[in-house]
């Protein structure tokens, strides 16, 4: 298998930190593209997803809500983060630059960048396994994901399917549920309905 996968992705928003260049961009394919890609590539052997935090799942996730892309291969996920975490025996998640500096490697490359990231946490992993340590490499990446099925309606904060919601011009998922969303055109209607009887009788 080839050691590395990279391919930039268009239709995704990225986070200002993220340092990511528009000549990268350039000959970007859309995310459904290139995560067909991606699982082809990765299916090709036995794989672990090591990924430091839960952030990717998350972004993984929330693409795949918006654009529909098979999940199927989805599995032996490594939160590196949790698991160094824990060996050094710290409360809460600490950042990979955190944990490169706890180690003494140095950071390589330039913060925010995926393919930076992913080299240093591959350092971080190598680490660990000098040290022996225990890792999880089985999680169950869907234990994490299944939240993101289910949003909390700013209108009458429930929680509900995200399917109860209806969607944006842009293709994501508004925070308005679709029974809310309904009352509050209703709403509208009858005070445009008021006002017109309002101004006919002022006119009269």
């Amino acid at each position: 298998m080839t050691p590395f996968y990279i391919h930039y992705i268009k239709d995704v928003k990225i986070d200002n930190k993220v340092t990511t260049r528009k000549a990268d961009l350039k000959n970007a394919q859309e995310v459904k593209i290139v995560m067909g890609k991606f699982q082809k590539w990765i299916s090709r052997g036995d794989y672990v997803l090591v990924f430091w935090s839960y952030s990717d799942l998350y972004l993984i996730m929330n693409q795949f809500l918006n654009r529909r892309f098979d999940l199927s291969w989805l599995k032996n996920y490594c939160d590196l983060q949790e698991n160094f975490t824990a060996f050094i025996n710290e409360r809460n998640p600490i950042s990979l630059k955190r944990a490169i500096d706890y180690v003494d490697l140095g950071f390589v490359g330039e913060q925010h960048n995926a393919l930076n990231n992913a080299y240093n946490t591959a350092r971080i992993l190598n680490y660990l396994f000098d040290k022996s340590a225990h890792i999880k490499f089985d999680q169950n990446p869907f234990d994490k994901l299944i939240c993101h099925l289910y949003k909390i309606c700013k209108k009458c904060n429930e929680t509900k399917y995200y399917l109860k919601f209806s969607k944006k011009n842009n293709n994501q998922y508004k925070n308005i549920c679709l029974d809310c969303a309904s009352e509050k055109n209703k709403l509208k209607k009858e005070r445009r309905a008021l006002r017109r009887i309002e101004s006919v009788n002022l006119s009269e």
